[in-house]
């Protein structure tokens, strides 16, 4: 068994990635614009559930980046938005504007804090196979693993911060995004 987490970057106009969302903001219900979130002991709040979904195992709504509708296909044809940011803007932000309020999609830099600062460890919850994150101060949030494959299942969240790229071939053509894989091989090798 393999087991492998890491941060990328992905397409922009094909790729469909879940959208994982923070916010500054919180209340003492851990409730937020009617969206519940959980303190990882980091510089953000993070969403118990993906944008889309209403519990934790449930994988949400999947986006292309800059966004803020799901459909039925995702392909290059398609693909509606053409600019490439500093920062995306919140009205293209899927989080933004499906969960309201403040709540937005993580920066590279916050994700980075959530790699860096937390222990990973992939789990099965409820039936689904994902990724608990746990915090510094032991709080927790559960990643599933939306894509499958033959002996592989992944997950991937979409932050806000474009790839940069001194390729001119990769401009506005690429964003940041959390991914994580689980591999099972059957036999010997």
């Amino acid at each position: 068994m393999k087991k492998q987490f890491f941060f990328i970057s992905f397409f922009i106009g094909l790729s469909l990635i879940m959208g994982l969302s923070s916010c500054e903001d919180k209340d003492e219900n851990n409730l937020y614009n009617g969206h519940e979130y959980v303190d990882l002991g980091l510089s953000v709040k993070w969403a118990t559930c993906n944008v889309g979904a209403t519990k934790p195992e449930a994988f949400g709504d999947f986006f292309a980046w800059g966004e803020t509708s799901p459909k039925n296909s995702y392909t290059e044809s398609n693909y509606t938005y053409s600019n490439n940011p500093s920062t995306l803007p919140l009205n293209k932000d899927a989080a933004s504007v499906n969960m309201g309020g403040k709540w937005r999609m993580p920066t590279k830099e916050e994700c980075k804090e959530l790699t860096n600062n937390c222990t990973w460890g992939f789990i099965t919850y409820k039936n689904v196979l994902g990724i608990v994150v746990i915090g510094p101060n032991e709080n927790a949030i559960f990643l599933p693993a939306s894509s499958q494959g033959y002996n592989i299942q992944a997950g991937s969240c979409w932050s806000s911060t474009p790839y940069e790229s001194s390729s001119p071939s990769h401009q506005n053509k690429y964003a940041n995004a959390l991914s994580f894989e689980y591999t099972i091989y059957h036999g010997e090798y």
